[in-house]
């Protein structure tokens, strides 16, 4: 008797066990969850942004009001948005749950001179038509970026950025990634640790720190402070319009110029 006990308390505790796994990951019996939510906001000036897995999509609202939209989808329970923050600040996060083939976005539209701050660790970011600070950072995700003005920070430490059309001040930063930029001008600085960086049609001033990575330029034009540890750089069609350097550690340096420059130009590769 004892034994048919123990063997009833076993096959019970491992059903209410599979129960409990097949609660939090979904199956054909439980289905699947799905959240919309759609909100509107006014006289927020400032919208803070933390997610871990979510994709972001920031674009310009043509209107006064900060438009959000939320949609989670999961083989299990979906991950819920948190809305908070104060008169001036709208600040956006998710309670995450953990649940296979879960997915979930945010699309906000908001005025053009709202200051951004988006985080991620692994979800993809895409930002356009911001005039005022944009400051966007992730982990292992990708960040494009197009028609963007004012103060934009773009820091991406193992993924991709891809970023066109930006005037004011810019400053990219790539871990271990690529970093494709065109048409960029004004303050431009760049910073890797290793990856390469393909640019075309900047317009300004350049500065670029790269430890270990290749740089391409094309058909840029500006002055120059282009300094790598160990790679190569190539520039073609160049025009220098200030004072500029380029200098390698261990590598190559190439610079084709487009036109006479009229600043002081030094090319420096200790060992290329």
């Amino acid at each position: 008797m004892k034994k048919w006990i123990i063997l009833w308390v076993i096959l019970w505790v491992c059903l209410c066990g599979m129960y409990g796994i097949y609660e939090i990951y979904g199956d054909e019996t439980h289905g699947s969850a799905k959240i919309e939510i759609k909100k509107s906001f006014s006289g927020k000036s400032k919208i803070f942004l933390e997610t871990v897995a979510g994709e972001c999509t920031i674009k310009k609202n043509t209107g006064e009001t900060i438009e959000v939209q939320y949609l989670s989808s999961s083989k299990g329970k979906a991950n819920e948005p948190i809305f908070s923050g104060t008169d001036e600040e709208l600040r956006l996060n998710e309670k995450n749950f953990i649940s296979m083939l879960s997915k979930s976005s945010w699309i906000i539209q908001a005025p053009e001179n709202t200051i951004i701050f988006i985080s991620t660790v692994t979800g993809d970011i895409s930002v356009s038509g911001m005039k005022k600070k944009t400051d966007i950072r992730t982990i292992s995700g990708k960040i494009i970026a197009n028609e963007m003005d004012g103060v934009t920070e773009l820091n991406a430490v193992s993924g991709n950025i891809d970023a066109e059309n930006i005037t004011g001040k810019t400053n990219f930063f790539v871990g271990n990634g690529k970093l494709i930029i065109k048409n960029i001008s004004g303050i431009i600085g760049i910073k890797t640790l290793q990856g390469v960086i393909e640019a075309e049609n900047l317009n300004g001033k350049v500065s670029a720190r790269m430890p270990n990575g290749n740089f391409r330029l094309k058909s840029c034009q500006g002055s120059f402070e282009i300094k790598t540890a160990s790679g190569e750089i190539w520039a073609t069609d160049t025009k220098i319009t200030g004072n500029s350097y380029f200098r390698n550690a261990s590598g190559d340096i190439q610079v084709t110029l487009g036109a006479p420059p009229t600043g002081d130009l030094t090319l420096d590769s200790a060992a290329g």
